[in-house]
């Protein structure tokens, strides 16, 4: 179950939130280990469509072990931020997400890999990707998918 946001008035539509998503591709992850320790990791993202937040990883790590023992995830994007110089506030946009991941690997992840680097960066063709990741980086690389489950966009704004 998700709490309501504290300040309703701050809340943005899922439309400014998805497009906070867009035009970013860096955010923290937060993962939770085996003994219930929190953890934050950045990732390189991209969105895939309105529901599904991408990235790559390796396939072994604290990060991927996380995520095999305990699939709920937050993840938390900052869009924009500024502060006011002597009135102790900040105007930003941020994102936050709550969901659950899903980890591919080997064939399987191929075509995630492929809409994440053209998210990611458009110049590389399908055939630079595919001589870039085969054979010696497949087997290396996992992408996974977070389904959101609930997103927050925030937007603080305080007059100068």
């Amino acid at each position: 179950m998700f709490r309501k946001t504290r300040h309703p008035r701050k809340e943005t539509t899922r439309e400014e939130a998805l497009a906070a998503l867009v035009r970013n591709n860096y955010g923290v992850l937060a993962t939770v280990n085996p003994d219930g320790d929190p953890r934050a990791t950045a990732v390189n993202y991209t969105l895939l469509d309105d529901e599904t937040v991408i990235f790559h990883s390796s396939k072994m790590g604290e990060k991927m072990d996380n995520i095999r023992q305990h699939d709920k995830v937050s993840f938390f994007v900052v869009d924009s931020e500024s502060i006011n110089p002597g009135e102790f506030t900040a105007n930003f946009m941020s994102v936050a997400v709550h969901g659950h991941a899903e980890i591919f690997e080997g064939e399987a992840a191929y075509p995630y890999l492929l809409k994440l680097t053209k998210g990611l960066d458009s110049v590389p063709t399908d055939e630079e990707i595919h001589d870039y990741t085969y054979p010696s980086r497949i087997g290396k690389v996992a992408i996974v998918l977070i389904h959101i489950d609930q997103m927050t966009g925030k937007l603080a704004e305080h007059a100068g």
